[in-house]
């Protein structure tokens, strides 16, 4: 709608608008989040930026009020709104959750990160699962059932993670059958049968090796989770009644 009444005012010929959606919009966003013109702006964010009246009102109304021709308003709009793309500083995860420029930070800052290890907290609590990786530090362990998964075991507590995160990798320090197939799950929210309810966990397949020095940090991966969300693991060891999995695991850390 803005392009179509920059055409009618005589800002630019619709050739120029073309050349502007195509090279400005698609090239920049789309390759990073797909556009979908379909989509509408939410009435609350259209009324907080461009007053009750909406979009397609915005223009003359802010010209009226500041005494400048809709040409001139029509400018600014683009200048500005486009500046954010590739000439201006964004907030990004410190900005507003699911705008274009908090998901590309939160993307940079998977794959650019500080990651972190865990194990066993020396004290652990009701709030408080695990402590960063150290001297003596005693791996999480996990054990099948008979030919079903285990006992959930808990990860993390809700004091354990001050910021949003995510789990990324999983450091097997030793499996108590060796060349054996597992499966393993890692759950989220205030219990593994829940995350499993709720559908917040993720599960891989990982092949124990015949001996512990063989073992290579194995790729997990997970959402991203609110602070003080409680983390879970279990394992099925397959056609086995019974088989440990000692681990320590790495994650991603966020601001915003």
């Amino acid at each position: 709608m803005i392009y179509k009444v920059m055409e009618s005012a005589g800002v630019y010929t619709a050739g120029e608008l073309l050349d502007i959606v195509d090279n400005e919009l698609y090239a920049i966003v789309s390759r990073t989040v797909p556009l979908q013109p379909a989509d509408p702006v939410s009435a609350s964010i259209e009324s907080a930026l461009y007053g009750a009246a909406g979009i397609p009102a915005y223009p003359a109304a802010a010209a009226a009020a500041n005494g400048v021709s809709m040409a001139e308003v029509l400018r600014y709009m683009q200048e500005t709104q486009l500046a954010k793309l590739d000439g201006a500083a964004v907030l990004g995860l410190l900005g507003v959750n699911n705008s274009l420029a908090y998901r590309v930070h939160e993307i940079e800052r998977h794959l650019h990160n500080y990651p972190r290890w865990f194990g066993v907290a020396a004290a652990p609590s009701g709030t408080r699962k695990a402590d960063p990786v150290g001297q003596a530090i005693a791996p999480f362990v996990i054990d099948g059932g008979n030919k079903v998964y285990g006992t959930w075991v808990q990860l993390l507590g809700s004091d354990d993670t001050l910021l949003r995160y995510d789990l990324h990798k999983l450091m097997i320090s030793a499996t108590e059958t060796p060349s054996l197939i597992h499966f393993i799950q890692i759950g989220f929210g205030v219990s593994g049968a829940q995350a499993l309810t709720d559908g917040t966990y993720s599960e891989f397949v990982y092949r124990s090796v015949a001996a512990a020095s063989n073992q290579t940090p194995v790729e997990i991966m997970t959402r991203r989770q609110a602070a003080g969300t409680l983390a879970w693991a279990r394992v099925l060891a397959y056609e086995t009644n019974t088989s440990t999995v000692s681990f320590y695991f790495g994650a991603h850390f966020y601001e915003g």
